[in-house]
């Protein structure tokens, strides 16, 4: 194939490197240039000033094609998105205006306006939800806001892009949480990474392109916690008076079970196999094709930022303890790593509510319930030794407490860091457990507690927590690591086990850990019969409603029973 000197280095390169050590009849692959070539000229001319591609041109057409397989990515993730995966229909979620169920569809319409104050439609010039209105009054301006803020995680509208994109979104809102939400907008990279060699780039070099680091579990449950926990910053946050008003309450969020459930739509690195350029040739560094090379740096990846192999680009701190990262139990760490980021995410955003309390014009009240413990105020009533069975707190009586679940997993990533070794046991979480007692006197010595107190110790267990995620993510997750990752989770005393919520995330967690580890009757634990008494089961795929599986969720909070988890810990323990 000969190259057309008018053609830009990082297509042309890409063109050849897609099939770099395959082999295919010259006529397969000159169809295959010809159509990698047509997606990203059409899809990066469609937004030549913007930073979006054009998302079913430039991500789709290729990933739902099994031309697009290669010994990396060996699926077609895109169908999976397309057909299984609710973050597809995000946004159709607010409206159903394409739902043939017009009850279901008018009731969904009601409950949004409910919540909103407001007919969704009204806030767009079109039937199409293309474009905002304009924000010419103040009742306008309002409106805008409030969807905007719907927008952050009910479609692919973040923060940082609307000085870019005022009115209209930089992705169809009919595509809902779409490629470019969870990878970053790929306007830099896209061409560039069908090439093999953008296998060696590090996370760093990518990230400055807008390519999201999702192979990190820390940048991974980063940014899924945004949404399924809350993120101040980016402006993801759902205030108390939408939870009044009928929006449904966020579950407890546990990464592993999560993405399974959602379903996963990638391969874990244990799974992938070898890929070319997965280790460093024992030759020594195997240099890239001059084109390449030209390729990453047109794209403005400096030369120090490509490494010899992709586990020195993306793995090098574990590499340089001894480890295997290739190997590693993919369930069990995000499990490990995605519950102390999860603790992390919730707590920076108390921080940061907080310190904005009683600041300049757009000054945030206090208290805000949503970041309180729900279940402290909704729960069933209950006297005398039924009395036992709510989880114990270390405050007065009658004022509510932050959330409690977010800490289960965050103590079983402090013993990971630690090696489970009993002589250094309480090392980590000795620091963290008194960080998090001092927030929680701030947040409770008088009702509600005190923002300022809050806003300075939420802080530090924030920035605690952020680096105990970052060692956690550095550590061995091997059979060895997960079998005592287990026999942590099965111990009730390691955790508040009388709430339901902290039960649930153990036993979500178990759940993943034991299925990474093949035990048998992985999937029939914490169930009765067809029962789901911790209500495990998510409202994923196109077919379960999140508003239905509230009538199961709710009801098993109320009934949940801490013997009977207890009893389900010892059985689990004998897996």
């Amino acid at each position: 194939m000969s190259r057309n000197l008018n053609e830009p280095a990082s297509l042309f390169t890409l063109t050849r490197s897609v099939s770099e050590g395959k082999s295919k009849s010259l006529a397969y692959a000159s169809g295959w240039y010809a159509l990698i070539a047509w997606i990203v000229a059409s899809a990066l001319a469609a937004t030549a000033v913007a930073q979006y591609v054009e998302t079913n041109r430039g991500c789709i057409s290729c990933h739902e094609s099994p031309m697009s397989r290669s010994d990396f990515c060996d699926s077609v993730p895109a169908s999976v998105w397309r057909q299984d995966d609710k973050h597809r229909r995000a946004f159709e979620l607010l409206h159903e205006s394409n739902s043939p169920d017009t009850t279901a569809r008018d009731k969904k319409q009601a409950l949004v306006r409910q919540i909103l104050g407001f007919d969704l439609r009204e806030a767009f010039v079109d039937d199409r939800y293309s474009q905002l209105i304009e924000p010419t009054s103040e009742e306008a301006k309002s409106r805008v806001a409030t969807v905007k803020a719907c927008l952050r995680c009910h479609g692919t509208w973040p923060k940082e892009a609307d000085e870019q994109f005022a009115s209209s979104p930089p992705v169809s809102l009919d595509l809902g949480v779409s490629c470019q939400a969870c990878h970053g907008p790929g306007e830099r990279w896209l061409a560039v990474h069908f090439s093999e060699s953008w296998r060696r780039v590090t996370p760093d070099a990518k990230a400055a392109l807008g390519c999201t680091d999702c192979r990190s579990p820390v940048a991974k449950a980063q940014m899924c916690a945004s949404c399924h926990v809350g993120n101040l910053a980016e402006g993801k946050f759902v205030k108390h008076e939408w939870y009044a008003a009928g929006h449904p309450p966020l579950p407890s969020f546990e990464l592993a079970s999560f993405e399974a459930q959602m379903p996963r739509h990638w391969q874990s690195l244990r799974e992938k196999g070898p890929f070319r350029y997965r280790d460093a040739p024992s030759t020594g560094e195997e240099p890239l094709a001059l084109d390449q090379r030209l390729a990453l740096e047109r794209a403005g990846v400096p030369a120090n930022a490509i490494k010899g192999s992709y586990l020195e680009a993306n793995f090098a701190d574990a590499i340089a303890k001894g480890l295997q990262p290739a190997a590693d139990l993919a369930g069990a760490k995000d499990a490990v790593v995605g519950g102390a980021v999860a603790f992390s995410i919730y707590i920076r955003s108390l921080a940061e509510y907080a310190s904005h309390v009683g600041e300049g014009d757009n000054k945030a009240t206090w208290p805000e319930l949503a970041l309180y413990d729900c279940s402290a105020c909704h729960h069933e009533l209950r006297s005398g030794l039924g009395a036992n069975t709510r989880p114990k707190r270390n405050h007065i009586p009658g004022r509510p407490p932050l959330a409690t679940w977010p800490q289960v997993l965050t103590r079983l990533a402090a013993a990971q860091t630690d090696g489970y070794r009993a002589e250094n046991a309480t090392s980590r979480w000795s620091r963290i457990r008194d960080l998090a007692t001092k927030l929680d006197k701030a947040a409770t010595g008088r009702p509600f507690g005190e923002a300022v107190a809050i806003a300075s110790a939420a802080s530090d267990l924030a920035t605690a927590l952020e680096q105990l995620a970052i060692d956690a993510s550095n550590m061995r997750f091997d059979e060895q690591a997960a079998r005592a990752a287990l026999q942590f989770l099965t111990n009730p005393r390691n955790y508040e086990s009388a709430d339901f919520y902290s039960a649930r995330q153990a036993a979500w967690a178990i759940t993943a850990i034991a299925g990474d580890l093949q035990a048998g009757g992985g999937s029939m634990l914490f169930a009765q019969n067809t029962d789901d008494p911790l209500a495990l089961r998510l409202p994923s795929g196109p077919n379960r409603g999140v508003m239905d599986n509230l009538r199961r969720w709710l009801p098993a909070a109320g009934k949940y029973d801490p013997v009977w988890f207890q009893q389900q810990l010892k059985s689990a323990a004998n897996q």
